[in-house]
């Protein structure tokens, strides 16, 4: 959903792989350029890894990070003056020979992910999970989460301990301003582009003023149902994920096979609702076998509604945005009927 700004500045994309799959969002600033570029990059790097019906390890993530990011330097050619950047958030998940869900949530900036328990699930009759997470958040982060969250992601900011000594030892610094920010510009002290911030050659990526090495989360023993939301933090900050997730895991308690898209729909417009003025994107996931929905076309809400007539009646800046934001998520002008369910979308 596009905000105040003249572009759409965030980006999603999934790579499907049958038995895994990877969803990420990015959340982009300055411009659209780095989330543009940066998404369908993410999902091809680990491709093969979820093709084969595996995880990539810690290690690769880093470096599949490091090379997308490298090659959207490359992309901006030399001493492009091309300043934008973006979090980017991902969960990359696998079923198990058991039944069982294992994932990975990956978060590099400010872009947030939610795991929570399946809506089937009872606390006191609940599976037991294996979880790990990133060393440096401690052991209060660990078991700071209520029923049914099971982990968070924590965004990158300039005034966290770690965030700032990088900064600092890269010859940097953070403001004392609210929010702060890196070098008086970022709220984030990790993400994809921002080259400006990335500008010592002696230093790797991991050390660099703005790094964009993510920091993941690891779960595995999760049950069918198990559900991941994905999203920018414009979102999160009008309304809490624990909150949301909870809202999202007991209307499918009620209604198993309620509609994702719908749901995430209703969430974004209680985001409008409470005033947020940003882009909003969300990726509702549920870890379940998705074989009835795999020949089902993207639908999109109220597209039924564009035609030449609603675009003539709208400002031509707006009318223009309409369909920039098609095209890039891949619609055509017009709408069609789905042959599944008969939409027109």
């Amino acid at each position: 959903m596009q905000g105040f700004r003249l572009s759409h500045e965030d980006a999603h994309s999934v790579c499907d792989g049958g038995s895994s799959a990877a969803f990420w969002v990015l959340d982009g600033h300055g411009g659209d350029g780095a989330a543009g570029f940066c998404a369908p990059e993410l999902a091809r790097e680990f491709r093969d890894e979820l093709l084969a019906g595996g995880l990539p390890s810690d290690a690769r993530l880093e470096q599949g990070f490091g090379a997308v990011d490298e090659r959207h330097r490359a992309s901006l050619g030399e001493g492009s003056s091309k300043a934008s950047g973006a979090s980017a958030g991902g969960v990359l998940v696998a079923q198990q020979s058991d039944g069982s869900y294992s994932l990975k949530l990956v978060c590099c900036g400010d872009v947030c992910g939610f795991v929570l328990r399946s809506p089937s699930e009872e606390e006191a009759s609940a599976a037991s999970l294996s979880i790990r997470n990133p060393p440096h958040l401690g052991q209060d982060h660990a078991v700071d989460h209520q029923w049914p969250l099971v982990v968070a992601t924590v965004p990158h900011r300039p005034d966290h301990p770690a965030e700032m000594a990088r900064i600092k030892a890269a010859g940097g610094g953070v403001s004392a301003s609210d929010p702060p920010r890196l070098e008086d510009s970022l709220t984030v002290s990790r993400a994809l582009g921002d080259f400006e911030f990335k500008s010592d050659g002696a230093l790797p990526a991991a050390e660099q003023k703005l790094s964009c090495v993510p920091d993941v989360h690891e779960v595995s023993g999760l049950r069918p149902g198990s559900l991941c939301l994905l999203g920018c933090c414009e979102l999160f900050r009008a309304l809490p994920g624990a909150s949301a997730g909870g809202l999202v895991r007991e209307r499918l308690a009620r209604e198993p096979k309620a509609d994702l898209g719908d749901l995430a729909s209703g969430l974004l417009r209680a985001g409008l609702r409470m005033k947020c003025r940003g882009d909003m994107t969300l990726m509702i996931v549920s870890l379940v076998e998705g074989t009835d929905w795999a020949s089902s076309p993207p639908e999109m809400q109220s597209f039924e509604k564009v035609d030449e007539k609603e675009l003539a009646g709208l400002p031509e800046d707006t009318s223009r945005q309409y369909l920039a934001f098609l095209r890039r998520a891949g619609f055509p002008a017009e709408p069609s009927g789905c042959s599944s369910c008969g939409r027109r979308g």
